[in-house]
């Protein structure tokens, strides 16, 4: 980067870099050097560490440049800007110059964008120290901010977080999102207190720029985490921001004691605020707090001193605990400035020394807490401590905090009170207010009073939400839109904070618009701005102002209009509505030579107007105010005073007052007496010529320059349709039509100029709307050279026109029918060119078909149909208005109500709406009638007239010409399509040639052929000769065949190729004309080759056939349907002994044993028509029987009658006898293995019941020992017994297997949690072998799937366990990868490789089968069943998949299978993991204490199941047999009972169906508990009337699983027999006898006494330290001493006492505290008796 010259950087530059100074250096160490620059070197903002890193003799105070402060050259700075803003980042090294003041030091370099600049951020540091500048990523502080180990937090002057780095969110357990841009009081659900406390710290470090102070987090429900939090004061981004850090206290006190009293306190913190919001008084608060203190810490009593404000006196208001000697005074006198001193920050100095002040007072150690709000000091809360006081510095600090919460909770709660007292009344002025009042929230209404309801007329639901634009018209009366209006003043209002007054208009909700004022200011609520409106509706004022004003203007407007009239020598008079003169101007009084007295107030028409016009005037002027319609001019007649008759030509117009009420007429006028002389003598000849006009033809009008008309001849009247009164309003420009308008105006602008318009053509219109054509000619009349009128005679052209159209659209449209592309497209054209003559908006062409069976709708454009709907309409040929006109043939023109009739008349339907009016014309080609053409209107019933129809019916014959052209067009196109596509088709060869023996067409094949044999391609045209080889073969054959064909003799015949490969099939014929005759003949030639070579084989076959046919093995034969034989073959012989000629033309009855099973047969064929496998007897010749199996089938002729039964039949003796051997051998099959499972099941059984109790003794030991050498005993114990169980379960599995019984139960497996079950299982096998035992996992396998993970473990187990078997050395090694099948399925490759000694290939194939052990001699190495591999194949194959090995001798071996697997859904995942937290949950005591009978044979069985259950916590019962179970069970209510099954006497079957029956309803769940261990037994047992079923050997897990299932809240009331109870507790002895034996048998006398006298010693201190934790309620403190406790009693045999620790472990892990106390006293007196007696237990 190039090297420019300082400039003066702008102040925002300054300010940004001061910033991100701030940034680092809260960051970077305390004494390391941080500078932020710009690019070009010029220092904005440095810390003040930076000048230890600044050379004495360094410029740098002056020049403030990196340059200067690294002591570099200018090349060497802009290279490292270069660097830098290529790298991002730069670290380098500076010398030690010799100096003092400076040694050698590094510098960091960054190149960082903030807030919209680029700075360059430098960091100082002494060599070898760390830096700690963040990396260039937009935010160059984030990541060292992001990765710091201290949590770090920033927050704005609001409490709201701008950022939190990982360890912050880590302690406080939430994520960035949630709490980004969250106040810091709402995100940790802070209580009111809390909320209070916090907000105070976080103001007092804005004040003083640091704080330091102690807080606490809600770590669970029941935990609190103390923390010390710093904030520190700074900028960023040119706001005042707060850098927090957080320190975990724990991490700081030094013994769990201390944790565990900070957490007392803080829990007691929480509470006692939570608790306050129930509290409605001062010395209610009070009163709580001091009962809270005394409650949860180690405080004896205390008291309440609350203030008056009007002295310094402090009354005694509560006292609670041990108060003791002396009695507490009742009033205590304080000094007022010691009071002042506590509400100062020297308040803990005043509080020590008040302190002391009181204990010399009240004679007693005690500590003050002083209830203070900021500004005055409300109680003093006096506590004294136990003889052990724990007044931590601590507790004195939260001490303090309660007594500042506890005051401004007080204060605040008194206020609160005052502010819902004032509620109410704000509300209800509120409410009352005669304005409108809304308050707005980001310009919309967040509230409204019930006036501004009423003003819009609207609910309140209706404003709430929404902003003034919807209640508002788009633009105010001065034009600004209402949206920008608002905008503006809302903004303007809040910004200043001002109060704005103005006008508005606005809209009701049902659209009346109202005036209102409205009056704006702003509002601050909970520190958020408002904008407050007052509307006051002002519609009524003004509208007085505005009524006012123009009562004003039109007096004005009036006075100025007389004057005017005045001036121009117009009269001028007004009249009220009964006809008095109310005004006459001084110009008319003097024109009817009256004064104003004698005319003003007198009636018009009784004054004025002559006699005998009088009445009709008068009512005409009383019609007028009635209809208030007034003609624009007309002349009338007045009388003078003198009595004069003068004629006005009058303008007159109504009178309104500022209501709007009608008041009068004011007319104004001009003499037009001259005129009228004139006009009297020019009326003879108007009449005249009137009558001559008005027998005129054509059309004259005379109209003014101003269009209006002056007269029009009958003619034109009668044409057009208008009477004198439509005359009277009309003008030009309203009947002109609008295509014409324009040309006709500038025509007559032409005219008006002096220009020559000879000739006009125009189109009027009708009073209907019909347009009319005219032509002819117009003149202008002109006056004082201008032009005053213009007078035109038209003459009607309007049938010329429609004539000339019609022959044109009757021509176009005969030209459609060519020009047309298809159907659709000429349909669509006759639509377009009919509109040119007629109104079509509504139309359709319908169509028939010869046999008018069906009528298609083509064409069809109607308003009420589905224009987007293409398909045509197609209806069976019916009774409907189409039809009816087909019928017919005729055209039909009918009204609505005329329809109506000829349909009910005729009897017809009409389809759809009913028209207006219709046009129905037939389409007829001559007589034939193809079709219907409708038109049709359901608006208007004039859109058409009588004679439209005769041009429909006109036009019609050339639309049915065009639309069969055009069909018959398309299908001569699809006829020549299919037979060129026939033609080009196929195989076949095809040609034609004329009589002089020339090609003149042929097709491809053809060509093809003669291009393939000659090289040449084929021309049309080519001569047929010797020469041109255009067939094969010779030329002479061919024309011979022509010859005969040109005679009118079709050839047809074979021929084959030259090269005798090729066969065709030929046929020549005439191609004739219509006249009979023909000039070419067409030929067809077929490639027949392979007909002729089936042919040829056809004949060569049947003589095989008939070889084979006599050496066939099976007889064929044949019969009619009489039964005699008419083909057998020569096989016969073989089969019964009889000759071929000896059984033809003879019944096939005598071959049959049994004559009714050939009818039977028969019968069968007869109506299944083919039959086969009918299994029948047969007498041989000799007499011998034999059977045959038959197939036969019925043979038709060529009618399809059945003439005859043709069939098979074959020798089967030697088969059934065969058959039956096999049925034989396998009856003995099944019974053999059904003997087989009976073995299998019955080993089951006897080797389960001794097993069940090893392994459940086994699973006692392992529960109550704690010795390490008996452990190790135990764990082997356990090993051997599983891998005895493993071997049994082998044999099972595979029975299973051949059995086909085996099922695979599939269920979500965790893959990882698979393998690694099987590592943690033969980890220790390999470990002990020096194995190195891995697995891995390749990345693509799925970690979720779905298969039986039962199965696919033992196949894992089964060749990990062979694999360590077999390798002395080296590695066992399993590698899971996958391969994708489609979306949700995988393929599942598991290899298990091994470095032991190898399989050879010999022994490999004795692999993978039943019972198969490689080494079988007497000194074998290895043991097992050799079922493993054998199993492990049949699994791999149910699983999907299959399983093999590779190996060689001493190279080891891998073994792989592979399985389908499917990849696990997300509920199926969810139930895997809650069976995995399951299955590592430990056994539990059950939640109740059921009552167990427990019936069993076997003495061992009983014990350990008897332990089993007394270990959940069960009451037990035992029963030996069937019938002492009857009796138990029918003696005693049990919840549950256990029931083996092989027991003698009486099997447990029948003992619980002798139960159920005995107890019906009342019976409890009986669980079979037996050592039968297939599925079957199970579902056998549940069907025969078990409950459950649980398989031995039994777990306790087992056990806990089938009680919990049965589980029932009746259950605690159960009453157990009080002899059985009391003898329970009654005989167990303090120590198990049995017990201290087995130890003295492992460890000798001494070691066992040893043992005891410690275990004394031991739990005195346990008990006593656990005593301590329970005075304290410290729970949870005494988990660990009771489980101590628990383990080594039954490990002693000390069982009552451990029974006792393990109740209240349990108890106090499910929070059951109600008995604790109790507990834990017999605890300490079953202690006391084992101290008083185990010396004798044990020394005797």
């Amino acid at each position: 980067m190039p090297y420019s010259v300082n400039r003066q950087p702008d102040d925002n530059l300054v300010q940004s870099a001061s910033a991100l100074l701030q940034v680092l250096v809260q960051l970077a160490k305390p004494s390391h050097g941080v500078v932020v620059a710009l690019p070009t070197g010029l220092v904005l903002a440095a810390n003040a560490q930076t000048s230890n890193y600044t050379p004495s003799s360094s410029d740098f105070n002056a020049s403030r440049n990196l340059r200067s402060l690294l002591g570099i050259s200018h090349e060497r700075f802009t290279e490292m800007m270069e660097e830098l803003r290529h790298e991002r980042k730069l670290t380098g090294f500076v010398e030690d110059n010799n100096e003092a003041t400076c040694s050698s030091y590094t510098y960091s370099c960054r190149m960082v964008h903030f807030q919209g600049d680029t700075f360059v951020c430098m960091e100082l540091a002494n060599v070898g120290q760390a830096t700690a500048l963040l990396p260039y990523d937009g935010d160059s502080y984030h990541d060292v901010f992001e990765d710091n180990s201290e949590p770090m937090f920033l927050l704005d002057c609001d409490g709201n977080f701008i950022d939190i780095n990982r360890a912050a969110l880590d302690l406080v357990k939430q994520s960035k999102d949630l709490l980004t841009g969250k106040s810091i009081f709402r995100a940790f659900k802070l209580n009111l207190f809390e909320r209070v406390a916090l907000k105070r710290q976080l103001q007092q470090a804005f004040q003083d720029g640091r704080q330091k102070f102690e807080w606490w987090l809600h770590e669970d429900e029941h935990n609190l985490l103390p923390v010390e939090i710093t904030l520190q004061k700074g900028r960023f981004k040119t706001e005042d921001i707060l850098y927090g850090s957080v320190k975990n206290l724990n991490e700081l006190i030094e013994t769990e004691q201390e944790v565990r009293f900070r957490n007392h306190q803080l829990e007691f913190v929480n509470q006692l605020i939570t608790n306050l919001t129930s509290s409605d008084s001062q010395h209610e608060v009070l009163h709580n707090t001091l009962d809270e203190l005394l409650a949860k810490s180690d405080v004896n009593g205390g008291c309440v001193y609350t203030f008056n404000p009007f002295d310094n006196k402090a009354k005694l208001s509560y006292s609670a605990g041990e108060v003791g000697e002396p009695v507490l005074p009742d009033e205590l006198e304080l000094d007022e400035e010691q009071l002042e001193q506590l509400k100062t920050a020297n308040k803990r100095r005043a509080v020590v020394v008040l302190q002391d002040q009181l204990q010399r007072t009240l004679h007693r150690s005690l500590t003050i807490v002083p209830i203070t709000t900021s500004n005055k000091v409300l109680a003093l809360i006096l506590i004294w401590p136990n003889s052990e006081p724990r007044m931590t510095q601590s507790f004195v600090s939260l001490l303090d905090f309660i007594g500042t919460a506890i005051g401004n909770y007080i204060d605040r709660h008194r206020l609160q009170q005052q502010l819902i007292q004032n509620e109410d009344k704000y509300k209800l002025l509120f409410e009352s207010s005669y304005d409108a009042i809304l308050l707005f929230k980001d310009g919309v209404v967040v509230d409204c009073n019930d006036k501004a309801i009423e003003f819009f007329r609207c609910t309140r639901e209706d404003l709430i939400g929404k902003s003034p634009r919807h209640y508002s018209p788009e633009f105010q009366p001065d034009g600004e839109s209402s949206v920008q209006k608002t905008e503006r003043i809302m903004r303007q209002v809040l910004e200043t904070g001002r109060t704005v007054t103005f006008e508005w208009k606005n809209l009701r909700k049902d659209g009346t618009p109202f005036d209102s004022e409205i009056t704006v200011n702003r509002l601050i609520l909970d520190g958020e701005a408002y904008i407050q409106a007052f509307k006051r509706d002002v519609t009524q004022r003004k509208t007085a102002q505005l009524t006012k004003r123009r009562e004003e203007v039109l007096r004005e407007s009036m006075n100025q209009f007389r004057s005017f009239l005045d001036k121009v020598n117009l009269v001028y008079y007004s009249l009220d509505t009964d006809g008095n003169i109310a005004f006459a101007n001084d110009y008319f009084l003097k024109y009817v030579e009256y004064t104003a007295e004698e005319l003003i107030g007198k009636n018009f028409y009784e004054t004025l107007v002559p006699k005998p016009e009088r009445a009709q005037r008068l009512q005409e002027f009383k019609k007028s105010l009635e209809t208030k319609q007034l003609s624009s001019y007309y002349e009338r007649d007045v009388i003078t005073k003198s009595g004069q008759l003068k004629t006005i030509r009058w303008n007159c117009m109504f009178e309104y007052n500022t209501e709007g009420q009608l008041t009068g007429v004011t007319s104004v006028g001009k003499d037009m007496t001259d005129k009228r002389v004139a006009m009297e003598a020019l009326k003879d000849n108007k009449i005249r010529l009137q009558d001559l006009f008005d027998n005129a033809h054509d059309l004259i009008q005379n109209i003014s320059v101003d269009n209006k008309f002056i007269f029009v001849n009958k003619a034109w009247k009668d044409r057009l349709g208008y009477t004198d009164h439509d005359i009277e309003s009309l003008t030009l420009n309203d009947i002109v039509h609008p295509y014409y308008k324009a040309k006709l105006i500038y025509q007559l602008r032409n005219l008006y100029k002096g220009e020559n318009v000879n000739k006009i053509e125009t189109v009027f219109l009708t009073k209907a709307g019909k347009p009319v054509h005219l032509i002819g000619s117009i003149t202008c009349s002109w006056q004082d050279d201008r032009p005053v009128a213009t007078r035109a005679i038209l003459h009607d052209i309007t049938d010329r026109i429609k004539a000339e159209r019609l022959q044109k659209v009757y021509y176009s449209i005969a030209n459609l029918a060519i020009s047309s592309k298809d159907l659709n497209s000429l349909y669509s054209a006759i639509h377009r060119e009919l509109s040119k003559i007629i109104e079509t908006r509504n139309i359709y062409i319908a169509l028939c078909d010869n046999d008018h069976k069906f009528l298609n709708f083509v064409y069809l454009v109607d308003q009420f149909v589905d224009k987007s709907s293409k398909a045509q309409i197609k209806r069976p040929f019916s009774v409907g208005l189409s039809e009816y006109i087909i019928e017919t043939g005729k055209p039909l023109y009918m009204q609505k109500q005329e329809l109506l009739e000829l349909a009910s008349r005729e009897k017809f339907s009409i389809f759809g709406a009913v028209p207006e009016v219709i046009l129905c014309s037939p389409l007829a080609i001559g007589e034939r009638i193809i079709g219907v053409i409708t038109l049709q209107d359901y608006q208007n019933p004039e859109a058409y007239v009588s004679t439209d129809i005769e041009i429909l019916h006109f036009i019609s014959n050339q639309v049915a010409l065009a639309i069969e052209r055009k069909r018959n067009e398309e299908q001569i196109n699809t006829q020549n399509a299919r037979l060129n596509a026939i033609f080009e088709s196929g195989s076949h060869h095809m040609w034609s040639l004329n009589r002089d023996y020339e090609l003149t067409s042929f097709n491809r094949n053809f060509a093809q052929a003669f291009e393939e044999r000659n090289g040449q391609a084929l021309e049309p045209y080519t001569h047929l000769n010797d020469g041109s080889m255009v067939h094969e073969n010779s030329y002479a054959f061919w024309e011979d065949k022509y010859k005969q064909a040109f005679a009118g003799q079709p050839q047809h015949f074979e021929i084959e190729l030259n090269d005798s490969q090729t066969w065709r099939e030929v046929y020549l014929n005439p191609i004739y004309l219509e006249d009979g005759t023909f000039e070419e003949v067409s030929g067809i030639a077929l490639d027949i080759t392979d007909k002729k070579k089936s042919q040829l084989a056809l004949a060569e076959n049947e003589e095989k056939f008939r070889s084979i046919f006599e050496s066939f093995q099976d007889v064929y034969y044949r019969v009619n349907m009489e039964g005699i034989v008419t083909i057998i073959s020569p096989s016969i012989k073989q089969l019964l002994g009889y000759e071929e000629h000896e059984v033809l033309g003879g019944p096939a009855g005598i071959f049959y044993t049994d004559p009714e099973s050939q009818r039977e047969i028969r019968q069968l064929v007869v109506e299944e028509q083919s039959v086969r496998d009918i299994e029948v007897e047969m007498v041989c010749k000799d007499g011998t029987r034999k059977t045959v199996v038959l197939d036969a089938r019925l043979v038709y002729n060529e009618q399809g009658q059945a003439v005859a039964i043709e069939g098979v039949g074959r020798d089967v003796s030697e088969l059934k006898r065969t058959q039956i051997a096999l049925l034989r051998a396998k009856e003995e099959a099944e019974n053999l293995l059904k003997v087989k499972t009976q073995f299998l099941a019955n080993m089951s059984h006897e080797l389960r019941t001794p097993m069940n109790g090893i392994i459940g003794m086994i699973d006692l030991m392992s529960q109550i020992n704690t010795d390490p050498e008996q452990s190790e005993y135990i764990d082997t114990l356990r090993k051997s017994s599983d891998a005895l169980l493993a071997i049994l379960n082998d044999i099972l599995d595979l029975s299973k297997i051949q059995a086909g019984k085996l099922v695979i139960h599939e269920s979500g497996v965790d893959l990882h949690e698979t393998l690694d079950k099987i590592h943690s299982l033969f980890a220790n096998r390999a470990q002990q072998k020096d194995l190195r035992f891995t697995y891995t996992i390749q990345p693509n396998v799925p970690r979720h799937i779905v298969t039986d993970e039962t199965r696919l473990l033992q196949v894992l187990s089964n060749l990990t366990s062979n694999a360590i078997k077999f390798t002395n050395a080296g590695d066992v090694s399993i590698n899971v990868s996958a391969e994708q099948l489609d979306k949700q399925h995988y393929k599942l490759h598991v290899r298990v490789k091994d470095s032991g000694i190898g399989i050879s290939p010999e022994d490999q194939q004795l692999l993978f089968t039943d019972f198969t052990q490689l080494d079988n001699s007497s000194t074998k190495t290895f043991g097992g069943t050799g079922l493993g591999l054998a199993i492990s194949k049949q699994l791999t194959q149910l699983l999907g998949g299959d399983i093999g090995v590779d190996s060689a001798i001493g190279d080891g071996s891998v073994f792989w299978f592979n399985i389908t697997v499917r990849v696990a859904s997300t509920a199926e995942v969810e139930e895997q993991q809650l069976r995995q937290q399951q299955q590592h949950q430990e056994v539990e005591t059950l939640k109740y204490t059921p009552y167990v009978l427990l019936v069993d044979d076997n003495q061992i069985n009983q014990k350990v199941a008897q332990k089993q259950l007394e270990r959940l916590g069960c009451i037990t019962d035992i029963a030996s047999n069937g019938f002492e179970a009857i009796e138990f069970a029918t003696s005693n209510k049990y919840d549950i009972i256990f029931m083996d099954i092989q027991m003698p006497e009486m099997d447990g079957v029948t003992a619980t169906g002798h139960i159920k029956e005995k107890l019906g309803a009342d019976c409890p769940p009986v669980i079979a508990m037996t050592a039968y261990s297939m599925k079957e037994d199970a579902a056998r047992f549940m069907s025969q009337g078990m409950d459950d079923y649980v398989s031995k050997p039994v777990k306790s897990t087992d056990l806990h699983a089938v009680i919990s299932k049965w589980e029932s809240n009746s259950w605690t009331a159960t009453e157990v027999p009080e002899d059985a109870t009391s003898d329970a507790s009654d005989d167990t002895p303090i120590i198990d006898i049995e017990v201290v034996e087995q130890l003295k048998q492992i460890g000798g006398e001494d070691f066992t006494k040893q043992l005891y006298t410690e275990f004394e010693e031991e739990a005195a201190g346990l008990i006593e330290e656990a005593k301590k934790e329970l005075d304290v309620q410290h729970y949870k403190g005494i988990l660990s001493t009771l489980h101590q406790l628990k383990g080594t009693g039954f490990t002693l045999g000390i069982n009552p006492l451990a029974e006792l620790a393990k109740q209240l472990e349990h108890d106090i892990k499910h929070d059951n505290l109600e008995h604790v106390s109790q507990n834990f006293s017999k605890l300490q007196t079953q202690y006391d008796n084992y101290k008083k007696t185990y010396k004798d237990i044990i020394f005797s």
